[in-house]
């Protein structure tokens, strides 16, 4: 960008000035306080709105001169015209400036900003790309995975000292979790080859204790079949036992009875003679009783007279006719009847007696001939009962044995597999750890930001190296850490001539590489006449060979130099006039 004209009026110490750049470098000299520095002052305000001696634009009427009511800076540029109006402070002029103009038309800004805004300043300028998706593009050229890449790509925009911040608590969480999973502290060497305490189970134990454990159970259920079938048979033994000893008191009871048959037969015969005597004397006591005869006359087939049967020979006899009624045998008839009752009772009773001695001895022959199957010994039965108990006992007894040892093997497995699982975990943390360190280390000054930072540095100090070798001045350079170094010492450190020449050296470096190939460079006079020497020369060579397009010099002297080189043409400023060098003169 090139100025071409710079007009200003009533503007801090400047009444009026119209100066027509016909050379790159200008050069602006005069006595203290004569406003030389008010040109530079205007023509910063009219190109960036700014000002060192305000700081608000309410107090912009301040930067009117004198007692004017009004004031202001016009610059015309190749890129056009720019203004700034007093005291409304209005700003004219197209958009578009040069990136950084701002640190080309006040030299000293760089050096007193801050190392963070150091390092913005010059990756915009430089052009490097510190935007999250080319960060993310380097930490994925490290290695890095795309899912940890994705955790971290929302603190990006914080900026690297916040997402590394959060890399490294992502590290101490992983090496936390390592500790809480081993009980150990946590060691990079170490937790690479981490495992946990085990003990290796052979997997046959655990299938051939379950298969002992099987066969045992069916054991068992076998036992307690024979043992339920022991304990019947030893029951139907007792209730066996208790019916054969009722069959042979029954048939004990049996033989007894029929035993009596004969003596029952015998006076059953004896009481049915009786009762057949008693029922005649019955009937003849009371057909005498009656007066008539025993039985109701018949007529006789042969004579056809009547006839009776006798009561006492069951023989046909001559029917007499009625008998007269026997007072006597009236009298013995109820006896006689008492005597037939009970014979007819114990005829009844002994006819009983015989059929149930009958049925006896009946009954008796039947079981006498059953066939009862072989009496088993209760004794062998108790000691086959006791024999399946103990083996009862002693299979249960295995298996408890055997289910012991089966729940130590699982627990063994169990705990087996809970140490491959810690393992697999501390594994997977430590690999946290080592990712999320690598991520730490990347975003770290000394990761990314470093290769940035050389991105840009690389060719910013090449530059000012390239300038310090043309005025052969001490070389200026900014380290990693952003600390400007002059001559191989700190910025701060070195004397005011040596300062200006650094802010000079910065402000063309940026000209060059921002484009706006700009500087208004102010109190050149703290450098000795070599040193102004040196100035002269480096700009108009910078400006010959194009690297520049305008330097405004600006220094107190005590009279404007008799010659100038090819490049340069110079005013005189006096009283906030400003004078050409044949007014000068």
């Amino acid at each position: 960008m090139k100025i071409t004209n710079i007009a200003i009026n009533n503007m801090l110490g400047i009444n009026a000035a119209s100066i027509e750049l016909k050379k790159p470098v200008l050069l602006v000299a005069g006595a203290n306080g004569a406003g030389k520095s008010s040109i530079g002052e205007a023509i910063k305000h009219a190109l960036v709105a700014e000002c060192d001696r305000v700081q608000h634009k309410k107090d912009f009427g301040r930067l009117v001169h004198d007692n004017a009511d009004a004031g202001h800076a016009f610059v015309s540029t190749t890129l056009g015209d720019f203004g700034i109006i007093l005291p409304e402070g209005k700003q004219t002029g197209p958009e578009g400036l040069p990136f950084g103009i701002e640190y080309c038309l006040t030299p000293h800004r760089f050096a007193e900003l801050p190392s963070a805004d150091k390092r913005s300043f010059l990756f915009k300028l430089m052009k490097v790309k510190a935007t999250p998706q080319a960060i993310i593009a380097k930490l994925a050229s490290r290695g890095i995975s795309s899912g940890d890449i994705d955790e971290i790509a929302p603190h990006l925009h914080s900026g690297f000292e916040a997402a590394n911040k959060e890399a490294q608590g992502r590290a101490r969480d992983a090496k936390a979790s390592w500790r809480a999973i081993t009980g150990e502290t946590y060691g990079s060497v170490k937790a690479a080859t981490w495992e946990a305490p085990s003990v290796e189970l052979d997997g046959a134990l655990l299938v051939e204790t379950r298969q002992a454990i099987d066969a045992l159970e069916n054991e068992i259920a076998d036992l307690n079949g024979e043992l339920g079938a022991l304990n019947e048979q030893a029951k139907n033994h007792a209730q066996s036992n208790a019916n054969m000893d009722k069959r042979n008191a029954k048939m004990n009871e049996l033989r007894e009875h029929a035993g009596k048959f004969a003596r029952i037969q015998d006076k059953l015969n004896r009481d049915e003679k009786e009762l057949a005597e008693w029922e005649a004397k019955v009937k003849d006591a009371e057909a005498a009783a009656n007066g008539e005869p025993y039985n109701e006359p018949l007529t006789c087939p042969h004579c056809s007279g009547l006839v009776v049967v006798s009561a006492h020979e069951h023989m046909l006899e001559e029917y007499e006719g009625r008998i007269e009624p026997d007072a006597e045998a009236a009298l013995k008839l109820p006896e006689y009847r008492k005597a037939r009752d009970l014979l007819h009772s114990a005829v009844a009773n002994g006819k009983r007696d015989l059929a149930a001695a009958e049925n006896a001895a009946r009954h008796l022959d039947e079981l006498e001939n059953e066939v009862m199957p072989e009496p088993v010994s209760a004794d062998k039965i108790t000691l086959r009962i006791a024999e399946a108990t103990e083996a009862l006992r002693t299979a249960k007894a295995k298996r408890t044995e055997n289910a012991d040892a089966l729940a130590h093997y699982e627990q063994v497995q169990r705990d087996s597999r809970a140490a491959a699982q810690k393992t697999s975990d501390a594994k997977n943390y430590h690999a946290d750890v080592v990712a999320w360190d690598l991520m730490a280390d990347a975003l770290a000054p000394g990761g990314i930001p470093a290769e940035l930072l050389s991105e840009a540095l690389e060719p910013f100090n090449g530059e000012l190296q390239s300038l310090a070798d043309h005025a052969g001045w001490p070389a200026v350079a900014l380290d990693e850490s952003m600390e400007l170094m002059v001559g191989g010492r700190n910025y701060a450190l070195r004397s005011e001539s040596e300062k200006w020449r650094a802010d000079t050296m910065l402000a063309l470096a940026i000209a060059k590489v921002s484009g706006s190939k700009v500087a208004v460079l102010d109190r050149f006079d703290v450098l000795d006449l070599n040193g102004r020497s040196e100035a002269f020369y480096l700009f108009d060579d910078l400006t010959a060979d194009g690297t520049l397009d305008t330097v405004v010099l600006i220094g107190t002297l005590k009279a404007l130099p008799a010659h100038l080189l090819d490049n340069m043409q110079a005013v005189w400023v006096e009283h906030g006039q400003v004078k050409s060098l044949a007014e000068a003169a």
